[in-house]
């Protein structure tokens, strides 16, 4: 993997902050400049020959997406982010919604504002450094008679992953659908959404080594959801005393959108397919290794798993004297870049009565030399920590 393909780390900085805002390759940040450079214009409404080439280039786009996650392209709608495709589908939700205990705010906060509208009601499926208990979650869909799972594929908090295809089934057995945030797992590992047959997938373009203000909403059944918001581009015809909404996915894409973010999206993706998501897996998860290693050997405490193979690219840690914003400081003084706090999953460390923690978090561009550099920057504190 080529270190060189980014340019933002060409000063030596050791970036472990990629769960919070992944670096781009240079062909995404070019595909991004072409468009304000060469075609600016607006796709689906201007029939010049730039208007024509911008509507071809974010189909493109849409389908390559498809493809990557293994779904049809009208399955796929363009959003600002995860945040906004997960505000879609709670849009649109009745009944009893299930999460876990370890959501990150966009997977949580909008179940709480519609339970304290009295329009849903809320259940917390527990979690432990193991993952969940499935007799607990059959038992919560059973007896709760829960209408909508909304679960993380990968927690931002401590890389702990859930099974989804067997959540998936097992909700969908006692008739209820499954909403996935896949921020982080999208771009760290294979994500086959035919094979995990959930009903709504959430996910940004941002941790995916794509461009910020970009993500995506995969609804298998489109029609299930109303439109979020409404304007240019999500009607077929107007009236003055009634509307036509477009298909699917316009429907769900009001207003101008963020066409260079969406094109360098879709080339992010080309670029992840072009070295093979199995290898970035791997990759991420050896950096992972030698990570929980170091911080194990200065005595930190390391949140889910001990065992970095079950933590994906994340390694949470919290020092035994030192404070966790202190820690980050100096590390980030050392030029190793990580993120210090409670991830906005600050109803986790408030139920564990916990300051938050210092996280690591790799991806493909990191290697060895981001190790040793963290180790250097550890080994100057080691009696302050």
């Amino acid at each position: 993997m080529n270190r060189t393909d980014f340019p933002a780390i060409r000063n030596g900085i050791a970036y472990f902050d990629s769960s919070c805002v992944s670096l781009k390759p240079q062909s995404v940040i070019d595909v991004m400049n072409a468009y304000y450079t060469d075609y600016t214009a607006c796709a689906g409404r201007s029939s010049h020959a730039w208007g024509e080439k911008v509507t071809a280039e974010m189909e493109r786009s849409r389908e390559t997406l498809a493809k990557f996650f293994n779904v049809k392209s009208q399955s796929v709608s363009f959003t600002r982010n995860t945040t906004e495709a997960i505000n879609i589908v709670a849009h649109s939700t009745k009944g009893c919604v299930l999460t876990s205990d370890k959501e990150h705010n966009s997977n949580l906060v909008p179940w709480l504002r519609l339970k304290n509208q009295k329009r849903i009601s809320h259940f917390i499926l527990p979690t432990d450094e193991n993952g969940i208990s499935m007799d607990t979650y059959e038992s919560l869909l059973s007896k709760q008679q829960i209408s909508l799972v909304a679960v993380h594929a990968t927690s931002n908090l401590d890389g702990m992953s859930l099974p989804i295809k067997e959540m998936a089934k097992l909700a969908h057995k006692h008739g209820a659908k499954v909403l996935v945030d896949g921020a982080q797992a999208a771009g760290h590992k294979e994500v086959d959404l035919k094979s995990w047959d959930v009903d709504y997938f959430a996910c940004s373009g941002h941790k995916m080594l794509g461009p910020s203000g970009t993500g995506l909403l995969y609804a298998k059944d489109p029609d299930s959801l109303e439109p979020l918001m409404l304007g240019g581009e999500t009607v077929k015809e107007t009236w003055l005393d009634r509307y036509e909404l477009e298909d699917a996915p316009h429907r769900f894409e009001a207003g101008l959108q963020d066409y260079a973010g969406i094109l360098g999206f879709g080339e992010a993706a080309r670029y992840l397919q072009k070295i093979g998501l199995s290898k970035i897996e791997k990759h991420c998860g050896k950096i992972n290794e030698e990570i929980t290693q170091l911080v194990s050997a200065h005595g930190m405490r390391i949140l889910g798993n001990r065992n970095s193979e079950k933590r994906g690219s994340i390694t949470s840690v919290i020092p035994n004297k030192m404070k966790i914003h202190e820690l980050n400081l100096m590390l980030s003084n050392a030029g190793v870049y990580t993120r210090s706090g409670a991830f906005c999953v600050h109803s986790w460390f408030n139920k564990h009565n916990l300051p938050g923690a210092v996280r690591f978090s790799a991806h493909l561009y990191n290697d060895d030399s981001d190790v040793e550099k963290a180790r250097a920057a550890l080994d100057r504190i080691k009696g302050l920590l």
